[in-house]
């Protein structure tokens, strides 16, 4: 195993058992409305609120923590959090407590997540990409499990126990994180943050913005639309398996795909060739999604989205750290994008969302023109992402420039 890509495994399994400890909740959602004697609404806003929220709250402070205090340090704070909030849901004993716990494992996310940017950075500088791509792929891996293997733990061992094989994953992963990034760095010696906004990163923003905010808004709607379309019971097992097709393509598509981009130099025909594909499929989903239903093509659309759309996403997420100029603030450039995403998420769901289903889908051409507009400008933004780095290390294969003798 070559030896960035074992300094990367234990970050990459810690986002793991975070995107499992928050979809992992997803097919719990009846069972916890009757252990808790509460509404769907109030176990939604754990599973939809909490982490997105959390993202927004905390996410610029983890973003500083990485450069300002410690790297290290803001990794173990994570896998701590993580381990306390999932090991209290174990044993609420009332819906208080147990969003209360919910809320503390939420905060891992962004701390986690966050400084992705100086994860890289910092493992490899030649591999930043790859780095990248890997690491969001176990947090995509840790969803598409959590959302297709609770209804099975559930059924074998209960609610509490799946509760429990959640926490253990949690302490598995503090533990692989205490043994396995040491040669991460703890602080920098460059660790200003002045000048790390610069207006170029906006464009990656906008992909940051609107990629995951469709993702969650289709995956959102997906039952709803299939019971508008007569599906009755059916509905919620094909939404499901939807939403885990597109996680599972998400994951595939981050692992694999930015690193071969990166191997061979073609970052900026990957930006532009999986935008256009992501493009493509979502124009798919919102059309059949819309209008006919056919589950085979919205199984394929689903999955397909998820491989290019989150992969655009990740490419663009590493992208921003191009506009910095050391390490330190690499990780505070991934916080900011990923910041300005998560207000994407909880705005276009809200407000496009609906109009795919109401006064009995009246609205749906508006709805699949929306999403299609905002698509298509990631699309054309594409071609204008940055991918040559400012930190002079990176540049020449990670070879630090020469300085030529001017003889005076």
């Amino acid at each position: 195993m070559s030896n960035w890509l074992a300094k990367t495994l234990p970050y990459a399994f810690l986002l793991f058992t975070v995107g499992f400890g928050w979809f992992g909740l997803a097919p719990l959602v009846p069972s916890l409305m009757h252990l808790f004697n509460v509404s769907e609404a109030a176990v939604l806003v754990i599973l939809s609120s909490a982490y997105g929220g959390a993202f927004i709250v905390v996410g610029l402070l983890s973003g500083w923590l990485s450069a300002k205090v410690s790297l290290k340090g803001t990794i173990y704070l994570a896998a701590v959090l993580s381990v306390v909030g999932l090991a209290i849901r174990v044993i609420s004993p009332d819906y208080a407590i147990f969003l209360v716990a919910s809320v503390i494992a939420a905060l891992a996310y962004p701390i986690a997540m966050a400084p992705i940017g100086a994860v890289a950075v910092s493992i490899d500088k030649t591999k930043r990409q790859a780095v990248t791509g890997i690491s969001l792929g176990g947090f995509f891996v840790g969803m598409a499990a959590g959302s297709l293997l609770n209804p099975f733990i559930l059924k074998a061992v209960g609610l509490t126990n799946t509760f429990l094989v959640t926490a253990i994953l949690g302490l598995i992963a503090l533990i692989v994180i205490l043994l396995g990034i040491g040669s991460y760095p703890s602080k920098y010696s460059q660790r200003s943050l002045r000048g790390v906004f610069k207006p170029g990163m906006v464009k990656n923003w906008y992909v940051g913005f609107v990629v995951p905010a469709l993702t969650v808004m289709f995956g959102g709607i997906a039952v709803g639309m299939l019971e508008f379309h007569k599906f009755g019971a059916l509905s919620i097992y094909y939404g499901g398996l939807f939403g885990s097709l597109a996680f599972i393509g998400s994951a595939l598509g981050t692992i694999i795909l930015p690193g071969l981009f990166e191997k061979y130099g073609k970052v900026k025909v990957g930006y532009i060739g999986i935008s256009f594909l992501a493009f493509a499929a979502m124009l798919s989903m919102a059309y059949f999604v819309a209008y006919t239903a056919d589950i085979a093509v919205l199984a394929a659309s689903f999955f397909l989205y998820g491989i290019f759309a989150d992969t655009y996403w990740s490419m663009s997420l590493e992208g921003v750290t191009n506009y910095v100029d050391n390490p330190a603030q690499a990780g505070f450039a991934t916080s900011l994008m990923q910041v300005a995403g998560n207000f994407g998420v909880f705005i276009i769901p809200a407000l496009v969302g609906p109009l795919f289903s109401e006064n009995a889908g009246h609205y749906a051409a508006v709805a699949v023109a929306i999403s299609s507009v905002l698509l298509f400008i990631a699309f054309v933004l594409s071609f204008f992402l940055k991918t040559e780095p400012e930190m002079p290390e990176v540049k020449d294969n990670g070879k630090k420039p020469t300085t030529a003798k001017t003889g005076k």
